[in-house]
């Protein structure tokens, strides 16, 4: 009889490790999905921008006025005022970060691209909530 208890309160113990164990994999699974979805989000303004190369170059897409870092970045589709091609594309870049990364104050996105086609594109985020170290950054420079 005490084996039989004693089998079970391992067992137990066992299967609360394991079950510890999903949870911190889920929580990282997370985090590395963020990571993934930055870099997919910086691709995805930079190719806007080689389809508006013109419009890129002159600076329309920048949302800093030097390559700096920390760039000046732009938190909220609200401030921006789709008027042109490139004021549209923003707006609907920062309308998907904010949907895909996590609709909060610290979701933000910048870009800066100098007119010899060298960008920048820096995207933050807050990391807690899928378990990871706070605040993270993703920088991507690309040619145009």
């Amino acid at each position: 009889m005490l084996e039989t208890l004693v089998a079970v309160l391992v067992l137990a113990v066992g299967l609360l490790g394991m079950a510890g164990l999903q949870l911190n994999t889920i929580k990282t699974t997370r985090s590395s999905e963020f990571r993934s979805q930055a870099v997919m989000l910086s691709y995805a303004i930079l190719d806007a921008m080689r389809a508006d190369r013109a419009g890129a170059l002159g600076g329309a897409y920048n949302t800093a006025t030097s390559n700096t870092l920390p760039l000046k970045a732009v938190c909220s589709a609200a401030g921006i005022t789709a008027t042109t091609l490139a004021d549209n594309t923003k707006k609907s870049w920062v309308g998907r970060l904010r949907s895909t990364m996590g609709d909060r104050d610290s979701t933000c996105g910048a870009v800066f691209c100098h007119a010899d086609g060298e960008c920048t594109i820096q995207i933050k985020w807050d990391d807690t909530l899928a378990g990871g170290l706070g605040a993270q950054t993703v920088t991507t420079r690309s040619r145009l």
